[in-house]
């Protein structure tokens, strides 16, 4: 048997022979992580249809892939976890998005090992590739890198906090992902409307 992946409005979609499978998670990575639930459900011979409805209704939460809206605000945050592999393609995945206004805020990736300087800059490489009203980058190990000017950096999540509470988040959709430790979802309440 095979498995495609695609995405649906940007959401992942897999197909498995005639069954195509709708999911509320965000991304191509994401499909692949449908793929990989659904080939294990076949081989453990879990029916079809069991698959499916599980695939289909899964709500991100926890701080994975959680999508939310707050007044015109759209927030998905994705900050349990962050390596340079997830972060580079949820940020392919963002920049697809269909928004007016884009805020990014990363944290640091602390399970990188003795290439974190190389790999955050990468990151900050690639979002200089990218078109974002606001780039936020929190943690020392960003802060260590080569940065653009119209990008901000901070050292922790508590420093960002007055940051945003500056800012004007209308319409916009909010990007957060960063390692566990940064506890992103810290800045939640300051990401308002003004």
């Amino acid at each position: 048997y095979s498995i495609h992946k695609t995405t649906n409005n940007n959401f992942a979609q897999i197909k498995i022979g005639n069954e195509v499978i709708q999911t509320q998670l965000l991304g191509l990575y994401n499909a692949q992580n449908a793929a990989a639930a659904a080939a294990i459900g076949q081989y453990f011979e879990v029916p079809m249809h069991h698959i499916k409805e599980a695939l289909s209704s899964y709500q991100p939460s926890n701080n994975r892939s959680q999508i939310t809206n707050h007044g015109s605000i759209k927030i998905i945050m994705d900050a349990y976890n962050a390596n340079p592999t997830s972060m580079l393609a949820a940020l392919e995945e963002v920049s697809k998005l269909k928004a007016d206004k884009k805020t990014i805020i990363l944290g640091d990736m602390f399970e990188v090992g003795p290439t974190w300087k190389k790999e955050h800059q990468t990151i900050v490489d690639t979002l200089k590739k990218q078109e974002y009203t606001n780039v936020f980058l929190c943690g020392k190990q960003f802060m260590q890198t080569n940065l653009p000017e119209h990008f901000q950096a901070v050292a922790d999540t508590k420093e960002l906090i007055p940051v945003l509470r500056e800012k004007d988040f209308s319409e916009q959709l909010i990007f957060i992902k960063g390692s566990r430790g940064m506890a992103l979802e810290q800045l939640l309440p300051y990401l308002k409307e003004q």
